[in-house]
């Protein structure tokens, strides 16, 4: 069973990087039978790709980088929906040139409550770039039976 583990500096959110120490750790941890880590672009945009790819480029064939979609960060920081079709597609591009690759073999999307886009429309951005092999597989992230 593959470990997941998400690459986020503690004080990620006022810009500080912790560059020289955390990369070290994400390397030694896939050493130790890590194929599935996590990351997301709108923890702050760019930076935990950035980490990643400092870490860990060039990338072992069986590792899975799993991200999300669906969200952003507002000025005070807090998330907020961002799963229109044209959104969703900026991120994956996003992903796709941060990350120095040219498919994604996991993304989540993540579920936001009050969200003025239906589930079934973000879906159907997913699959559309899942056809054009922008994405390998498509999972959902806060996804309540509710929902």
């Amino acid at each position: 069973m593959a470990a997941a583990l998400c690459i986020l500096p503690a004080r990620i959110f006022t810009g500080s990087r912790q560059t020289g120490q955390k990369p070290c750790l994400f390397k030694k941890k896939l050493f130790r039978g890590l194929y599935l880590p996590d990351t997301a672009d709108y923890h702050v945009e760019d930076v935990s790709n950035r980490l990643f790819r400092e870490a860990l480029y060039p990338y072992y064939n069986d590792l899975v980088i799993c991200t999300k979609m669906g969200a952003a960060r507002d000025l005070d920081k807090s998330l907020i929906a961002y799963n229109r079709p044209a959104h969703l597609r900026l991120s994956i591009e996003n992903n796709l040139r941060t990350l120095g690759i040219d498919q994604l073999k996991l993304v989540h999307l993540r579920v936001m409550p009050g969200s003025e886009v239906s589930f079934d429309e973000s879906m159907a951005a997913m699959f559309e770039m899942q056809e054009e092999e922008k994405i390998q597989r498509v999972g959902l992230a806060m996804l309540t039976l509710k929902k």
